[in-house]
């Protein structure tokens, strides 16, 4: 980036960059990751593994426990297991539900987040500030995250556009 001979070059990320590192947190890439993204990609003739295409997050606000889908609990009492029994994947160690025998397929191609904290207390809320990076105010309406990774990711060249919230974004109550 030029310089004015009023402006003094100064060492480090501009103020620009780091605003973009604040809206990439909010998808979960801390200021640190973005730095050591950037040295990552700056090595000459370094090989790097083949990057994401595509990212699916699944929301069932509502939908079946945890219990009984992708968290089983094998070693738990009767009264707290799910109903359906839990099965290997191709991920050693890793267990989900009965219920996936295809997922459990290909589960060393996907990533399975189980712990997940929110200072809010209310779902509804907790899962707007983990959806947004932001706590739920009635005064604003903050973009998801799948909506700030579509804006800073370039064009989509198929068929298909880069975010699409299925029925339609959440709204959440505050």
């Amino acid at each position: 980036m030029p310089t004015s001979a009023n402006q003094i070059p100064r060492p480090g990320p501009s103020r620009r960059a780091l605003l973009q590192a604040g809206l990439l947190g909010a998808g979960g890439l801390e200021l640190d990751d973005l730095f050591r993204l950037r040295a990552w990609a700056a090595e000459a003739g370094a090989e790097r593994p083949a990057l994401a295409k595509s990212c699916i997050l699944i929301w069932l606000a509502g939908g079946p426990s945890h219990i009984d889908t992708f968290d089983p609990k094998p070693d738990a009492p009767a009264d707290v297991r799910g109903e359906f029994q839990p099965i290997a994947t191709a991920v050693p160690g890793l267990l989900i539900s009965e219920i996936f025998p295809e997922l459990a397929k290909v589960m060393d191609r996907c990533t399975l987040i189980r712990g997940v904290t929110s200072p809010e207390a209310d779902h509804d809320r907790a899962a707007h500030h983990l959806l947004t990076g932001y706590r739920p105010s009635p005064a604003l309406v903050y973009p998801s995250f799948g909506s700030v990774v579509a804006k800073l990711r370039e064009p989509s060249m198929g068929m298909l556009p880069r975010y699409v919230a299925i029925p339609d974004a959440p709204v959440f109550s505050s």
